[in-house]
Parts: structure tokens; sequence; C-alpha cells
């Protein structure tokens, strides 16, 4: 029977009562699975809701086996060690996203009030201009996630800067202690309606952005942010 698979955890690991999901187990790890289909929204939940309770290597969404023999062939054989040792490393840790959107308006007027004779002077290179007020934008961002964000800095194990699409916002995952996600909340909270920028968060999540494992794939199929 064909399984969607979620993630790799330890083989003692508990699931939400009168969930689908099962535990396909081998030398004290387990891969969480349900029969498919299954939709994003809901791979995301469910692996969001395992970490609460231990840690969660998760699995690209749409990864999928053909039967238990399968799972325990190409998924937790290969890198059995590995994986443990991973489970042990972020035991405990969960990963919180935050995204700060800055008002474009406000942050040029703050870069040029800063820089008006530095772009008085770069008068008729408007390639000149441009390049720089870029690099004073980004900087200006930065400035502002530093101050906006120092307690949750504190607070983190580790932290990444994630890829946006748009110039006026910085998007950050923070590797955080199951036990100071409450603090996170509280800091956030305290942000609410603050004029620099609007603040979205969302956790506690598997700890996406601070894996360290390769598992042998399908070289043709790309990899995703969904995992491994």
């Amino acid at each position: 029977m064909t399984l969607a698979l979620y993630g790799v955890v330890r083989a003692d690991h508990p699931l939400p009562p009168g969930a689908s999901m099962r535990l396909i187990a081998r030398d004290g790890l387990a891969v969480v699975a349900t029969a498919p289909p299954i939709d994003a929204a809901a791979h995301l939940a469910a692996v969001s809701g395992l970490v609460l309770d231990g840690p969660v290597l998760p699995l690209r969404f749409g990864t999928i086996a053909v039967d238990e023999d399968a799972v325990h062939a190409e998924v937790l054989a290969p890198s059995a060690a590995h994986l443990a040792g991973e489970l042990d490393r972020l035991d405990g840790l969960a990963e919180v996203h935050i995204r700060l959107r800055f008002d474009e308006n406000r942050a040029l007027t703050a870069v040029y009030d800063e820089c008006r004779d530095r772009l008085a002077a770069m008068a008729g290179h408007r390639l000149d201009q441009a390049r720089f007020i870029v690099r004073r934008l980004e900087a200006w961002r930065q400035a502002q996630v530093a101050d906006l964000l120092a307690g949750i800095f504190q607070l983190a194990r580790d932290q990444t800067c994630l890829q946006t699409v748009e110039h006026t916002e910085e998007r950050w995952a923070f590797l955080i202690e199951l036990s100071a996600v409450a603090a996170v909340r509280a800091e956030i909270d305290e942000l609410a309606g603050n004029a620099e920028a609007d603040v979205e968060w969302a956790g506690p999540l598997p700890a996406y952005s601070f894996l360290a494992v390769d598992v042998p794939r399908d070289p043709w199929t790309p990899a995703a942010r969904w995992g491994w």
C-alpha cells in the first residue's frame, strides 16, 4: 500500500489521539506515515503538531513510499546513525519564522534624510544613486531587524535570514527552545502596532532551516523547502 511520509522521529514518539498517522519503526527510529492523499496545509499542521512532543526531521511534502519495506530501505537504513544524531541535536528545539514588512515610503524617507548630502553629490549619476539607495535601504532594514528582534536573537540558539521576493520584507528563521516559544510570542505581541514594520510569525515548526540531513533521493526530483 502506498504511504505518504511526514518525517523521521524516535520510535517511541507519541502520536495525536485519534490521528490516522502511524509509525513505521526500525532500530529506535520511525517514519510517520499515512495513506495518501494529503494536502500541503494538512502536512504542515501534522508535522508542526508532532514537534511539540519531540524532535522531527521533516520530509518534503509529497514524499511517498510504495510500502513499509521501502520506508526501511530508502529512508531509515541508509542514514540511521546520522538521523539519530540529528534527532538528539534538535531535541527540545523548534523553528520559528518571523516576517517584517516595512513601509517603503518610510524607509526611503529615512535613507534620504540620512544621506541627503551624499545623494546631492551624486546628482547627474542616476545609476550610481539608485545602487547607493538600494544598499542603504538594505542596511536600514538590517538595522531595524537588529533593533526590533533583539530580544528574539538573544533567545535563539541559531538564526538564518530567509529569501524574500519583496524588497520591503525581511524574513528570518530562529531555532528556539520549545520552553522559550511563549517568550517569543510575548516579544512579538510587544511589537504589535509598531510604526516601523508589520510583524507576522509562525511556530513552533520543525527545524526546516537547520537540518543537516542528506538522504538519497531521485536525482530528477528537485529539492524543496519542505524538509529534505
